[in-house]
């Protein structure tokens, strides 16, 4: 009994050293195979649902010879035709109502407007009213309000999911997508704010910390969705 037990012990460690010369060839034929898993699931969804290719703008290089033109261009965030993809899959399509969205950081039209030439008086009052009379056509910021059950908290969701959807490579639900890469997508509230009795943090207390930790970490390629802000507190 003892040399059979010996042997089936050298039997399975032997099998086991067979098997551990294989792990490295495993783990990258499992990874090639998620891949392509993940790129097929995208594909398949994107043909299903009749997603559209967006435009990724790509971040501009200060110095060269049309950098003003391009980076006007690259600070535009353009969704046309956006949709929530599972709110329009529970609705089913052709149901869903589309939205628009278009949002420039600041930098599009002050680099625009800005003088390639030696600054001068007349210079910076041509350059502010250029400024004034980009910031009609162009916004980098979006206030949204309206009823309860009105699609507020989903328009938002559904642009922070273009984002990421676009970033990742995939087809996004719109018919038409101008996307800049952006460095992060900071997100608050889109399911609300809670107290904290203990530490002495009101609901509003809570809202307005974590509203100044996301400022705190954006740049002007970031992507910032605050969603019921002063939720806590009466605005009358």
């Amino acid at each position: 009994k003892k040399a059979y037990e010996q042997a089936q012990r050298a039997v399975t460690d032997q099998a086991v050293q067979v098997a551990a010369t294989y792990v490295i060839p495993l783990d990258r034929l499992a990874r090639t195979i998620a891949k392509l898993d993940c790129l097929a699931s995208l594909a398949y969804v994107s043909l299903m649902n009749d997603w559209s290719r967006p435009v990724m703008l790509p971040n501009q290089v200060q110095g060269s010879a049309t950098w003003k033109e391009e980076t006007t261009q690259s600070n535009v965030l353009e969704l046309k035709g956006l949709r929530h993809p599972c709110v329009e899959r529970t609705l089913g399509v052709g149901r869903y109502v589309p939205s628009d969205l278009r949002l420039s950081s600041l930098s599009s039209y002050s680099s625009h407007c800005a003088s390639s030439s030696s600054p001068s008086l007349v210079d910076k009052e041509n350059e502010s009213d250029c400024q004034r009379e980009h910031a009609d056509q162009e916004s980098k910021l979006c206030l949204l309000t309206g009823p309860n059950m009105g699609g507020k908290s989903t328009f938002m969701r559904a642009i922070g999911l273009a984002v990421y959807m676009a970033h990742l490579g995939c087809y996004v639900p719109c018919s038409v997508a101008s996307i800049p890469v952006m460095d992060r997508i900071l997100v608050r509230g889109l399911a609300g704010a809670s107290d904290s009795s203990q530490a002495g943090i009101s609901t509003f207390m809570a809202e307005m910390l974590n509203t100044a930790s996301l400022l705190r970490r954006a740049t002007e390629r970031s992507l910032v969705l605050v969603d019921e802000l002063g939720r806590g507190t009466s605005v009358h």
